[in-house]
């Protein structure tokens, strides 16, 4: 490895930190961000498979850094992890076109957005770029850097269990090259170390291995709730998704680049080129036509952002050699090559930055801050809240570590909350929900008598008889902005996630008024409420409409 390479890549890491910390989040990210922050300040475990190495890693760090709240320290954590990927990449692809690779690959949209926010993704871009470069180097080096990826490679699975897909790649990388397998897979099982962590906090085998293994997701998918049965269709439409989405990604200067590189690759290494393929294809589309998700709902077409990543990567480190090439043609030599080389990232990192840069205006930093302080303000101390959707949930509780939760219980709203869990929580406070649809809400027996829901803002009362206290609904939206003119296709899915629970609890307020209060013409509160709700977010307004009416 040149020496000048890592002086390169040490400059890259430096400057994307800095770029990654002033563009970062100030607060809480909404809905798996605020879980995993709540894990890391409490050293639990999130949702399944529970994250413990980000619930340790962050415990870590949180505490070491003891810089401003501890929700922003978890996102320079994301920050470093995505600095770090690019300064590997720039190693990845070698010689001048290196650094292109790199800056390309520092403002490209999926590891800007999720090195901005306490997650895992900009980790497992950065281990999988660690990966790839440690099958490179002398035989004498083979035994250690063998144990290296070993562990690396299960520390990665317990940060994110995809990196499952990159398997073929490191096959690639490594055939007859592995002298003692048995070696290698113990220290895959010392890097899987960290899933203990499940045994411990949940007390038994059985309940460790059904969150390790995501057994109520189905294991196997990557939520039933949005998995469509196979079809030729559905596969078309993933597709579609994954490649209509890749120039949005990188930007188009970047894909020439590497359809550069990738000739490059064929010519002068095939082996770590057919590599990158693998990750690519294996990480992108297989990944998405095993999830079987129908990309035409936006919430599922948002969990789905995450498998671009490892894709970027191996695009961007492709442009770095197509760079290189691209230099070679021109004729740089000596200094001019460090020039040349210098121009033309700045020059990516410059046109991807203005590209991506409207998101981070659509992003709106205090949106699940907002949202959570809202709803904290909505309920009376000592009251129970029941809640559907994760923004609301994890919002809440990750508010309370900080600000007490005044006596308050917070439940989800799966199968094991019914009619006598609300009648008995009736009896002894106050009952408030939040964020579920008419069927759900049926389901509990707070649609209709026995019970009835008063729209009361954000939050709905539980009354035990019929009637409203109130002839208004509230509403308080604080610093939560009106977003800029476009669709909301267009808008960053964090944000969209927040505008939707405002959206739906003023569309579900108008089904109240309507169906419970049998509102007649001219219809005045109901119609308000449809209003505001198709305002605040009309796309899934209308989806709402055409489910449940």
């Amino acid at each position: 490895m040149r020496e000048g390479g890592v002086r390169g890549a040490a400059v890259i890491f430096f400057g994307a930190l800095a770029f990654y910390a002033a563009t970062a989040y100030p607060g809480v990210a909404p809905r798996d961000g605020m879980d995993l922050g709540y894990a890391a300040r409490t050293l639990t475990l999130a949702h399944a498979p529970g994250y413990p190495l980000y619930a340790i890693a962050g415990k870590a760090w949180g505490t070491a850094l003891g810089l401003g709240e501890f929700s922003y320290r978890l996102n320079l954590l994301s920050a470093a992890g995505g600095a770090g990927a690019a300064a590997l990449a720039s190693l990845c692809a070698g010689g001048p076109g290196g650094w292109a690779g790199a800056a390309a690959l520092a403002v490209s949209a999926p590891l800007w957005k999720f090195s901005l926010l306490q997650e895992k993704y900009s980790w497992h871009a950065l281990i999988a770029a660690a990966l790839f470069l440690l099958s490179r180097g002398p035989g004498s080096t083979r035994g250690r850097r063998l144990a290296l990826s070993g562990l690396l490679l299960g520390l990665g699975l317990v940060n994110h269990q995809t990196l499952l897909l990159l398997i073929p790649a490191l096959a690639i990388l490594w055939r007859g090259r592995v002298d003692r397998p048995a070696s290698a897979a113990l220290f895959v099982l010392i890097g899987l170390g960290p899933m203990l962590m499940l045994w411990i906090r949940l007390g038994g085998l059985p309940e460790a291995w059904a969150m390790a293994t995501r057994a109520q997701y189905g294991t196997f998918e990557l939520h039933p709730a949005f998995a469509r049965p196979w079809s030729a269709e559905l596969a078309a439409a993933e597709l579609g998704f994954f490649f209509g989405r890749l120039p949005s990604a990188v930007g188009w200067p970047v894909l020439l680049l590497a359809a550069l590189g990738t000739s490059e690759f064929w010519t002068r290494n095939r082996r770590e080129g057919a590599a990158w393929a693998a990750a690519f294809f294996c990480a992108g589309p297989v990944f998405l036509l095993l999830s079987r998700f129908d990309p035409s709902h936006w919430v599922a077409a948002s969990a789905l952002e995450p498998c671009f990543l490892i894709p970027v990567l191996a695009l961007c480190v492709a442009a770095g050699h197509g760079g290189s090439f691209l230099l070679e043609r021109i004729g740089a030599r000596g200094e001019m090559t460090g020039i040349f080389a210098a121009v033309l990232a700045l020059a990516l990192a410059g046109w991807g930055g203005a590209r991506s840069a409207p998101r981070l205006d659509r992003r709106e930093d205090f949106s699940a801050y907002d949202y959570s302080r809202d709803l904290d303000r909505s309920l009376p101390p000592g009251a129970a809240l029941v809640a559907g959707g994760d923004t609301a949930r994890f919002g809440l509780r990750y508010r309370w570590l900080d600000r007490g939760n005044r006596g308050r219980l917070l439940a989800g709203s799966d199968g094991r909350l019914g009619p006598e869990w609300a009648a008995s929580q009736l009896r002894a406070r106050p009952l408030f929900a939040v964020g579920l649809s008419a069927r759900a809400l049926e389901g509990m027996g707070l649609w209709g008598n026995p019970f009835h829901l008063s729209p009361e803002g954000l939050v709905q009362a539980v009354r035990p008889v019929p009637g409203w206290e109130r002839d208004r609904a509230s509403w308080e939206r604080l610093a939560l902005r009106r977003p800029p003119d476009g669709g909301p296709e267009g808008r960053d899915s964090y944000l969209r996630d927040v505008l939707f629970s405002y959206a739906f609890a003023h569309y579900l307020s108008g089904q109240i008024h309507e169906v419970l209060a049998a509102e007649g013409p001219p219809y005045a509160r109901s119609s308000r409420h449809y209003m505001e709700a198709g305002s605040l977010d009309p796309l899934e307004y209308r989806v709402e409409m055409e489910t449940f009416r």
